[in-house]
């Protein structure tokens, strides 16, 4: 039986690094995530999104969902692409 945490506890932070998205003619473009890095879990799944856009105004969005595994350390080097641009 899964344990529920009391409403305000959090039941680990979520980490992972913001991906890289590029384009052909912009080669550095912002990524925003939410929820952020560093953000308290409350649920044991989490979908985090990701959304960018060039200079021509053409968005690209991702998402990926973390759960977290008691017991279990994160799983780093996940690569994530945005494939629109």
């Amino acid at each position: 039986m899964e344990t529920l945490p009391t409403p305000g506890e959090s039941r680990g932070v979520l980490e992972y690094d913001i991906p890289k998205a590029s384009d052909n003619v912009d080669s550095n473009l912002e990524v925003t995530c939410d929820p952020p890095p560093g953000s308290k879990l409350r649920k044991t799944k989490t979908r985090v999104t990701c959304h960018t856009s060039n200079r021509a105004e053409i968005d690209a969005t991702c998402s990926f969902v973390v759960t977290l595994i008691k017991g279990r350390p994160a799983v780093p080097g996940i690569d994530v692409f945005f494939e629109s641009l």
